[in-house]
Formats: C-alpha cells, sequence, structure tokens
C-alpha cells in the first residue's frame, strides 16, 4: 500500500520552518520505517527544499496554477510500498480552480492508495500584512495576484483577492475532490498549535519521532523598509546588492500594520465563509474558526512617511556606501538627489548629508555640486 501527505501551506502559515526540518532530517525520515521525503525538484536536482518548480504559476493571474505531468512521474518513481510520501510546498496551493484540483488528484490516485492534504490556516487581516512585508522584503510582487491600496497595506478587494483569502472556497475545492476526511486543516496561532510551534505541531499530526530544534527566522521588514522598497519599485529600479544592503540596514521601529477598524472590516469579508468551513471540517472550537481579538492593532495608525523615516534611509545609506564600493545607475542616484530636494524645508543638514552623498557618486553633477554649496552656505550663515 503507498500512501501520500501533501503539505499545501498556506502561505505565511511556518511552511519554510517545516520545510527545513523535514530537509535536515531527510536521511532519518527515509531510513525510517513509515516516511520517505520527496525532495526532488523538475531541474533534476534530488535534494531540494522548494518544490515550486513542479508548478506552472503562468495562468494564476487568469485562472489556476496548473502541476506539470513530468511531477507525477517523478513521484511514481519515489513512492514504495508501506510507506508514506512526505511533500510539503505552497505551490500546490495555488490550484485555485476546480478542474485543476481534480487533475492534481486524478493523477494522484494513480499512484497513491491513501492521500491526506495538510493546511494551516491564518487569520486572514494577518496573513495580508505579513505577506505584503514578505513581498517587500523578496524585492517583488509576490505573484502580482493582488494589489495593495495607497492608504493601507490590505488588499484591494478584487476578484483575485476574493480568491486568494476565501478559505472556504478553496479548502472546499480539495475536499470535494480528496474527500473531507482526507483534509486535515490547522489554525496558524500559538494558542492552536503543539507546544506553540508549527513544525512540533506538523511532527504531532504525522507522528514523527525527530527532535526539532529551533531555527532563528528571518525578522519581518518594518515599515520604513517595506516604504523604501515599495518606492523603488514605483519607479522601476532593479534590484542591486546595494539597494538590498540599504534596505536591510535601516533600522526599522514601525510595524507593517493598520487601523483595528480597518484589520476588522476586512477580516468580516470572509468571517461566513470561515465559519462554513469549521462547520464543515470541525477545525476549531471557536465558531468563526479563528480567534477575534483585534487588539494588538492600534486605534489609529500612521501609513505616511516622517521626516524621522527618511533619516532613517539616508543614515542606512550613507553606511552601506560607506562600506561598499559600487557604482550605481542612474536612477538610484537621482532618487538620492531628489530626497535630499525633497528634504531641504524640513531638515537642511539632514539633506546637505544625502546631497553630499549622491556628490560622492555622481562627482561632477552640476546641479548636485549647486545645491552642496547652497546647503553648505546657509547652513554656515545660520551658524554665524
Amino acid at each position: 500500500m503507498r500512501k501520500l501527505v501533501v503539505h499545501c501551506g498556506l502561505h505565511k502559515t511556518g511552511s519554510s520552518a517545516i520545510q527545513d526540518f523535514l530537509f535536515d532530517n531527510a536521511q532519518l525520515i527515509n531510513n525510517s520505517k513509515n516516511y520517505k521525503l520527496f525532495s526532488e525538484n523538475k531541474k533534476g536536482s534530488v535534494q531540494s527544499r522548494n518544490l515550486s518548480s513542479w508548478v506552472d504559476h503562468s495562468s494564476v493571474n487568469q485562472s489556476s496554477a496548473r502541476v506539470h505531468k513530468e511531477f507525477y512521474t517523478s513521484l511514481l518513481a519515489s513512492a514504495e510500498n508501506n510507506k508514506t510520501l512526505i511533500v510539503s510546498s505552497e505551490a500546490f496551493s495555488w490550484l485555485l480552480e476546480d478542474n485543476e484540483v481534480m487533475s492534481f488528484y486524478d493523477n494522484l490516485k494513480t499512484i497513491f492508495d491513501e492521500i491526506k492534504v495538510i493546511f494551516y490556516l491564518r487569520r486572514q487581516d494577518k496573513l495580508a500584512l505579513s505577506h505584503f512585508s514578505q513581498r517587500a522584503k523578496a524585492y517583488h510582487r509576490e505573484g502580482t495576484f493582488y494589489s495593495t491600496t495607497e492608504k493601507n497595506f490590505l488588499p484591494y478587494m478584487d476578484s483575485n483577492a476574493k480568491k486568494y483569502f476565501d478559505y472556504n472556497n478553496r479548502i472546499n475545492l480539495f475536499c470535494n475532490n480528496f474527500g473531507e476526511e482526507n483534509i486535515i486543516v490547522r489554525i496558524f496561532d500559538k494558542a492552536d498549535l503543539k507546544n506553540g510551534d508549527v513544525v512540533e505541531d506538523f511532527k504531532g499530526l504525522l507522528q514523527l519521532d525527530i527532535p526539532h530544534k529551533k531555527k532563528l527566522q528571518n525578522k519581518a521588514f518594518g515599515f520604513e523598509q517595506v516604504k523604501f522598497h515599495e518606492e523603488l519599485i514605483k519607479r522601476h529600479i532593479p534590484q542591486s546588492s546595494l539597494l538590498w544592503k540599504v534596505a536591510t540596514n535601516i533600522n526599522s521601529t514601525r510595524k507593517v500594520s493598520c487601523n483595528k477598524s480597518e484589520a476588522f472590516n476586512f477580516y468580516m469579508q470572509f468571517d461566513g465563509g470561515n465559519k462554513e468551513l469549521n462547520k464543515r471540517l470541525k477545525i476549531s472550537s471557536t465558531p468563526n474558526l479563528f480567534d477575534m481579538d483585534f487588539s494588538n492593532y492600534p486605534l489609529v495608525y500612521d501609513f505616511n512617511w516622517k521626516v524621522t523615516d527618511i533619516n532613517k534611509i539616508i543614515d542606512s545609506s550613507i553606511a552601506s556606501i560607506n562600506h561598499y564600493d559600487y557604482i550605481l545607475s542612474p536612477k538610484v542616484i537621482d532618487l538620492i538627489r531628489d530626497s535630499a530636494v525633497l528634504l531641504e524645508k524640513n531638515d537642511l543638514k539632514k539633506a546637505l548629508e544625502l546631497m553630499e552623498l549622491a556628490k560622492k557618486l555622481r562627482p561632477n553633477g552640476s546641479f548636485i555640486n549647486s545645491k552642496v554649496n547652497t546647503y553648505k552656505k546657509i547652513i554656515n550663515e545660520a551658524d554665524l
């Protein structure tokens, strides 16, 4: 008898931690009596943490992702009698249409006698904010699947956003094809996870008796870092090591968040569906599926730039350029120059620092040199 466990995420629910645990312990898992880890990607690597190459995302904005046929051939080669094959990738959660989920199931059932699918769900408002922060950190709009507003970090509620955050519809697609008895849904919240840890929770589901050493997770980007990247993206400035270093060095003190009413109103668009899903699968003792505590949000959240935010970017830029010898693209230098001009009415000394940075990168720039001389003259006269 051949068995399969597919862990599909969802996004921002500790999937990387689960995959790191599985990959780091692949030998122990493969040598065990009951399990084997599938770690081959489409490019031919047989030891890969990232299996997303098996999924074609090219049509996800219009309809759904689809699984490459070669995936099933590779699964068949890896499957063993009397062992459960473990597959983990959030990429499978991008199967958003019934025909693609049906195809996924129909192909898998020709290989396996028993299939279980595991999902972790995070309350929609928390997922949206965490997802936005991650997209900025990765220097791309992940999937460009949904867009945020100009007023806060929450998405426009267009058709794609509705599809993405509608857990009831997404999970039901799998229930209807795989059978709801084969769908396992867990809530990604410390209060609901075994020992407050997603890896321990996942281990418990599979009864994996393998020690887990927690790893330090990458710190999420803060407000200043996210907004900085957004400005670069708007200006179509390509990714560069220096810009990444600048963003990483910014000492963010403000969280990516929104005000309490915005978070609550965003969540409530999905509350009815969450209740229906919980009623069908009996996931949580809480009727709403998720804890309804929104007290971690401020009553008022300032989404706008502050002078202190700009100062942090200036400090980070100076530190990065002083430490690294980079030749920057003209657009980046223009951005530094223009930022100094924007700042000159509020903080002339900081504007001078920024313009001198631009001068260091473009020493023969007539406008930049003129501004440096003007700023110095005004500051010197004010100090007399």
